[in-house]
């Protein structure tokens, strides 16, 4: 993973209202990288 990557993704998961569509973001993501 890109170090920006899990810096944003540190600063957005502080937003609870943002954590369903952050983990979908990054479900998708993720998906993508290891497949």
């Amino acid at each position: 993973m890109d170090a920006g990557v899990i810096n944003h993704l540190g600063q957005s998961i502080q937003s609870e209202e943002h954590g369903e569509v952050i983990r979908e973001h990054v479900r998708k993501s993720v998906g993508k990288a290891v497949r």
